[in-house]
């Protein structure tokens, strides 16, 4: 038989993608995922505030929770090289040339609130546009004029990355957002809400602003001051911290020294 808290033939990982507070506020569904998680070899947060979470909420051993955050390929998401690789990328996706250009990237449900999108981008001086980039049940909300650019999904939101000024993040929840690393990594400053784990990649005032969730007024006054602002150390700062903690090779060795441990008890 095997010893600890495995119980059948093949010991398994748990990932943790979000904010437990959120996804199990109802006791019987908190009961049921407390039960799953004590059946885990570990437990993979991908905060060290989630693992804080999991601890408290679910009286998990410190012993089997492990730190393994959300992360992308840095290679991918290149930074535009100069202003005439911005205006490339704007004109490969069809979107204007001039103005300021605020990106939002996600699925389209409610809780990611592109509303939110739409009514912050609304507050905002008549030469700045929203290009909007995802799928989801309420893309039929989003109706395209001329300073809104719906794009549907995109296979590669880079280009967007290197066309816009700022990355908008509206969520009511969230985990830790590929779609901030992402940003992050190609040199874009992000304005978004304080929620989940957020504040892992944009640290406010450095790599971008942070608003509480559920305001469209503090989001179209962030978006105000990072748009006025000179952004190239803001751009800095969230590269800096994004090859620094979400690069994929670095987190892929803390996933192969994990899995490494599981398989040999």
């Amino acid at each position: 038989m095997r010893a600890g808290p495995v119980r059948g033939p093949h010991p398994f990982v748990y990932v943790n993608i979000g904010d437990p507070r959120h996804w199990t506020a109802d006791p019987l569904r908190r009961l049921r995922v407390g039960a799953f998680l004590h059946r885990a070899a570990a437990v993979a947060a991908i905060s060290p505030h989630a693992a804080d979470v999991l601890r408290a909420r679910f009286r998990l051993p410190a012993r089997r929770l492990r730190t393994l955050p959300n992360a992308r390929p840095a290679d991918r998401f290149r930074p535009a090289a100069d202003p005439a690789g911005k205006a490339a990328a704007r004109a490969e996706l069809g979107l204007p040339a001039e103005g300021p250009l605020i990106a939002w990237v996600g699925a389209l449900s409610p809780e990611k609130r592109p509303d939110l999108a739409l009514a912050a981008h609304a507050l905002l001086p008549a030469d700045t546009h929203l290009a909007l980039a995802g799928e989801g049940p309420l893309r039929a909300t989003l109706a395209p004029g001329p300073r809104v650019h719906p794009l549907g999904p995109l296979a590669d939101p880079a280009p967007l990355y290197r066309a816009a000024d700022v990355l908008l993040l509206t969520s009511d929840s969230e985990g830790v957002p590929g779609v901030l690393i992402e940003a992050a990594l190609a040199g874009l400053p992000a304005v978004a809400t304080d929620v989940g784990w957020v504040s892992d990649v944009v640290r406010p005032g450095e790599g971008g602003l942070l608003v509480p969730p559920g305001d469209p007024a503090a989001l179209a006054d962030a978006l105000r001051t990072l748009l006025a602002a000179d952004r190239t150390p803001y751009a800095a700062a969230a590269r800096a911290r994004a090859l620094a903690h979400f690069d994929l090779d670095t987190v892929t060795t803390g996933w192969q020294q994990l899995l490494r441990e599981v398989a040999r008890r």
